[in-house]
């Protein structure tokens, strides 16, 4: 499903040059979900920003479902992007004047799909993440944890293969976090490939693979 092979990242030029990853290595199979943990700085969240499409590497090839994602167009990546993944954020990154209806929606126009399929999508995802109650609530009314599931809802709303998670407990109490990694582990029960960058012990448990990087390296690729 996504194959990266000799994937490296080089920020700057010359001698104010950062090689963010280098030289990565990695195959990531459908229905996994895997830990990406490091020190800050480490790459994790260039790693993860490559996957999703969101950056391009330096150097190496990157294969996802078999299509080599390096030479696609920005038009293609961003097709690509907004049918096969769902991103979460560690700070949830809703728009403040949106209510909770209008922040799920957001995938959903960029896509052909009819109105009435947009709202039964939206309406379905609302309730399947417990905040039909919070729909016309602003983000300024949520709590950590609401603000989270409306992530998770939007994330969600295009019905894509794999979920890319960025600390997404990092702004939540303990007891919430574990509310959200339970509805991930749900996901990945039910055929979700998800990938979670994180630093917190915790949060790794949930995942069945953990990958270690250090200094934009992989030192550690192990089952958990």
């Amino acid at each position: 499903m996504i194959l990266l092979h000799g994937v490296e990242k080089i920020y700057g030029r010359g001698d104010n040059s950062v090689k963010a990853l280098n030289e990565i290595d990695l195959e990531i199979r459908q229905g996994e979900m895997v830990g990406i943990m490091g020190v800050s700085g480490s790459g994790k969240s260039t790693l993860l920003n490559i996957i999703g499409c969101i950056d391009r590497p330096t150097l190496g090839s990157y294969y996802l479902n078999g299509k080599d994602v390096s030479r696609m167009n920005q038009v293609t990546l961003a097709r690509l992007r907004n049918s096969c993944f769902g991103f979460v954020v560690q700070q949830f990154a809703l728009i403040d004047d949106y209510n909770t209806y209008q922040n799920v929606k957001v995938p959903l126009d960029y896509t052909r799909i009819s109105r009435r399929e947009k709202k039964k999508r939206i309406e379905e995802m609302i309730c399947r993440l417990g905040i039909e109650d919070k729909k016309n609530k602003l983000p300024s009314e949520l709590s950590g944890g609401q603000s989270q599931r409306v992530a998770i809802a939007r994330a969600l709303v295009n019905r894509p293969e794999i979920i890319l998670a960025d600390e997404p407990t990092g702004a939540l109490d303990q007891k919430t976090g574990r509310v959200i990694m339970d509805i991930f582990t749900k996901l990945n029960l039910e055929g979700k490939t998800v990938i979670i960058v994180t630093h917190s012990q915790d949060v790794a448990e949930y995942c069945r693979r953990i990958i270690m990087l250090e200094d934009g390296k992989i030192v550690s690729d192990m089952p958990n």
